[in-house]
């Protein structure tokens, strides 16, 4: 999942709720996770969920086919 669709699925879960941003990049998405408050919505694990996977890098396969 490419980091558009990361973030649309976010605005989509958010749709939800009364949060009233629209989640546009990384930092946007970080600042939304480390606020105390959003936590009260159900869709907070989720989206979690979602930005690990955004952040985390993809193991690269160095073996190399004989």
């Amino acid at each position: 999942m490419d980091e558009k669709a990361v973030f649309k699925m976010v605005n989509s879960l958010l749709e939800a709720t009364d949060y009233p941003l629209e989640i546009k990049n990384v930092n946007d998405l970080t600042d939304f996770l480390n606020d105390e408050n959003n936590k009260r919505f159900e869709q907070y694990a989720e989206i979690g969920r979602l930005y690990d996977h955004l952040v985390s890098k993809p193991e690269i396969d160095r073996s190399r086919e004989v």
